[in-house]
C-alpha cells in the first residue's frame, strides 16, 4: 500500500459513515501533529458526517498530540494507538480512548474490511448471550489478541487492537477502554489522586518509569521498567513499600487520597464501541482488589506478607481505606454506557492462598459486583493464574463470570473443569499460551478440539486465550483455532 502523509490521510477521510458505525458519535477532535508531514486539524463528527477544518479551534472534546509520521503509521494499520500511548508516542487529552476509535473508523489499510463470519448471530450478540448464559449459535472465539501479540505479529496482520482480531475473525472483547477521565491502572497512580500536602509524580527515565508519593513524613518511590520480552507494559523492579517506615508513610498519605477525576469520558468509549461494531464489545477496566494491588505493584509479594505479619492492624486499615476509594471508582464506572465491566484481579494461588482470597479479595469483588449489578452491568473478573484450589471461593462470588482461565502449564484449571465448578457463571479462556507458539499443528488440533468438545455441553462458555495471545504466536495456529470453533463449536451443524 502507498505510504501517505498525515495531510493526505486527513484529506482522504470519508465525509460520511455507514449508519451502524456512526450511532451516537458527536464530538470534535483536534489533531496537533508535530514534525515532518504534521500540521493542525479539527475534526468534527456529528450525525454520521465528518467536517475537517485546518488550524486549531477552542471548543473540542479531545486533543491528540503526536508526530505526523506516527499518525500516518497509526492510520495505515502499522502502529497501534494503545501501544503508542503506553510508550509515550502519543498524548491524548480529554477522552483517553478516542485515538483507538479514530484509528479504527478511518483506517486506510484495505485489510481492515470486516471478516464475514458464518452463523446466525453477530459477534456482539454471541458474546453477550454467552456471558448471560443464553443459547448461542456456536461457542464464541474471543482470543485476547492485543498488544503482546501485535509486537511479534507478521507484517500482514494490521497493528490495531480492533483491526487484528477482526482480520482474524475473532468475536472481539476489547479490553481497557476508559469511560472516565482518570484512567490510570496498575501502579502507584492507580491508588487515586492525592491532595496537598501529599504529591504524586511520574517520570520516564529511559526504559524506566519512576513514580513518587511525596509527603511531609517521607517519600515513597516505585520503579518499573520496560523489557525487550514485554515491550509495551513496564513491570515493577522496585516497590514503593518495603519496610515498616514505608508503610507508615503510606498510611499518612491515605488520609489525603481521593479517587481522582471521575468525570465521564463516554464519548471516547462510544467511539471505540461503535468502531468494534457488530464484531464484539468494548469493555472498561477496574483496578484489582486492594490486596492484589498491594501484592503486584505497591509492596510486592514478599514485602507485603511480611508486613501483614508484623503490622496486621496497620495493613488492614490501609487496605480498607483503599477499598473505600476504589469502590467510588466502581460506582462511577457503573454509570457508564458499557454493558460489560472487567476487574483485573490477576488471581492465582502463586500470589495468595484460598484463605487470603476469601478474607481480602472476595468481599471487595462482591461489593463491586453489587454496585455494577444495580446499574444493569455484567461483571467479569480477570483471573489468569492457578485457580483450581480457589474454586470454592470463586464459586461464592457474586460476579457474573471469570475470563482468561488457563490450563497447564501457565494455569491449572481447564475450561470445562472451571465452567463445571461455577454453575451460573460464564467462563472465558481454555487455551494456554504455549499452544499459540507450538509448531506441532496436529497437537494443536487435538488439544483445541478436546477443549471445545469437553466445554461445549455447558452454557456460558467462551473460548479464549489464557490471558493474552502471546508475543510470537503463530497466525497458522490462530486460524486453525478459528476453524475448529466454526466446525466443532457449532450448535447447529
Amino acid at each position: 500500500m502507498q505510504q501517505l502523509t498525515a495531510a493526505q490521510i486527513v484529506d482522504s477521510m470519508p465525509q460520511t459513515f455507514l449508519p451502524q458505525r456512526a450511532r451516537g458519535i458527536n464530538l470534535t477532535i483536534r489533531l496537533e501533529l508535530a514534525g515532518e508531514g504534521g500540521g493542525n486539524w479539527q475534526l468534527t463528527l456529528a450525525d454520521g458526517s465528518l467536517r475537517v477544518k485546518e488550524g486549531t479551534g477552542h471548543t473540542v472534546s479531545a486533543v491528540i498530540k503526536m508526530t505526523g509520521r506516527s499518525f500516518a503509521e497509526m492510520m495505515q494499520g502499522q502502529a497501534d494507538p494503545k501501544a503508542l500511548q503506553a510508550v509515550g508516542g502519543m498524548e491524548v487529552l480529554g477522552l483517553p480512548a478516542v485515538a483507538i476509535g479514530l484509528a479504527s473508523l478511518f483506517n486506510l489499510n484495505e485489510q481492515q474490511v470486516p471478516v464475514a463470519k458464518p452463523g446466525g448471530m453477530s459477534g456482539r450478540q454471541r458474546v453477550l448471550a454467552a456471558l448471560r448464559g443464553l443459547p448461542v449459535d456456536r461457542i464464541p472465539c474471543a482470543l485476547f489478541a492485543e498488544n503482546y501479540f501485535l509486537l511479534g505479529a507478521p507484517p500482514e496482520i494490521a497493528q490495531g487492537v480492533i483491526e487484528a482480531p477482526r482480520q482474524l475473525g475473532m468475536d472481539i472483547i476489547l479490553r481497557h477502554v476508559p469511560v472516565l477521565q482518570s484512567a490510570d491502572l496498575g501502579f502507584l497512580g492507580a491508588l487515586g489522586s492525592f491532595r496537598s500536602p501529599v504529591e504524586y509524580s511520574k517520570e520516564s527515565e529511559g526504559d524506566r518509569v519512576v513514580e513518587k508519593i511525596k509527603t511531609p513524613r517521607g517519600v515513597l518511590t516505585g520503579v518499573s521498567a520496560f523489557t525487550k520480552s514485554v515491550g509495551w507494559i513496564p513491570h515493577p523492579v522496585k516497590h514503593a513499600v518495603e519496610t515498616r517506615e514505608d508503610l507508615m508513610i503510606l498510611r499518612y498519605a491515605m488520609d489525603y487520597l481521593s479517587p481522582g477525576d471521575l468525570s465521564p469520558a463516554y464519548e471516547g468509549f462510544n467511539l471505540v464501541d461503535q468502531a468494534v461494531g457488530d464484531d464484539g464489545i468494548a469493555t472498561p477496566s477496574l483496578n484489582n482488589s486492594p490486596l492484589m494491588h498491594a501484592v503486584e505493584t505497591v509492596a510486592g509479594l514478599t514485602h507485603l506478607y511480611y508486613l501483614m505479619q508484623d503490622e496486621p492492624v496497620l495493613v488492614d486499615e490501609i487496605l480498607t481505606m483503599l477499598a473505600e476509594n476504589h469502590l467510588k471508582v466502581v460506582e462511577a464506572v457503573a454509570q457508564s454506557p458499557a454493558q460489560v465491566v472487567v476487574t483485573y484481579d490477576n488471581t492465582s494461588t502463586t500470589l495468595l492462598s484460598p484463605e487470603v482470597f476469601k478474607k481480602y479479595c472476595l468481599p471487595y469483588l462482591n461489593a463491586s459486583a453489587d454496585i455494577l449489578h444495580s446499574h444493569g452491568k455484567i461483571h467479569l473478573v480477570h483471573m489468569c493464574g492457578k485457580l483450581r484450589n480457589l474454586r470454592d471461593g470463586i464459586a461464592a462470588g457474586r460476579f457474573d463470570g471469570i475470563v482468561d482461565v488457563s490450563p497447564g502449564p501457565t494455569g491449572d484449571w481447564p475450561l470445562d473443569a472451571a465452567v463445571k465448578a461455577l454453575p451460573g457463571k460464564s467462563v472465558c479462556g481454555g487455551i494456554d499460551a504455549t499452544t499459540f507458539v507450538s509448531e506441532d499443528m496436529e497437537a494443536v488440533r487435538a488439544e483445541v478440539s478436546g477443549v471445545i468438545e469437553r466445554a461445549k455441553p455447558y452454557r456460558g462458555v467462551l473460548l479464549g486465550s489464557g490471558d493474552c495471545v502471546p508475543r510470537g504466536a503463530r497466525v497458522e495456529n490462530i486460524r486453525l483455532i478459528r476453524e475448529l470453533v466454526e466446525t466443532l463449536g457449532s450448535y447447529y451443524a
